[in-house]
């Protein structure tokens, strides 16, 4: 068995507790025993795990379909992840842009934080004319 088939299950759920998580109304989120603030796994994740954080934040951009999920793994999760492995994991992230708007779309509702100017210059390039992602 490969461990991508062992990750895959536990990814779709974590990415299933975020939309349905910040979908929900915000008075509702701490009173539904059924909903799980997944942020602090995700940003664990993100600082000890980047392939499996950047699988994650693909999958929920391949999966979600609401502003504020979006807006909040954009200037979140994502904005860490850039901050903390950019530097390895430009070209990734350069090319997974060229190949999804979506993907362009959340990099457009990034900000620096504390990217170097270098690596932003190269996410802002990423993004080209993207605007930050808006629900339909």
């Amino acid at each position: 068995m490969r461990k991508e088939d062992l990750v895959e299950p536990y990814l779709s759920r974590i990415a299933e507790d975020w939309i349905a998580f910040f979908s929900a109304a915000e008075e509702t989120r701490n009173d539904d025993p059924g909903l799980f603030n997944p942020f602090g796994v995700v940003c664990e994740l993100v600082r000890h795990s980047p392939l499996t954080a950047w699988d994650l934040i693909r999958f929920i951009v391949a999966e979600d379909s609401e502003q504020r999920t979006f807006d909040l793994l954009a200037a979140g999760p994502l904005e860490d992840f850039i901050s903390v492995h950019g530097e390895e994991w430009i070209e990734w992230i350069e090319e997974a842009a060229r190949q999804s708007h979506r993907l362009r779309s959340l990099l457009a509702g990034a900000r620096q934080f504390q990217t170097s100017d270098a690596i932003w210059n190269r996410i802002v390039a990423a993004r080209s004319d993207a605007e930050p992602f808006q629900s339909e």
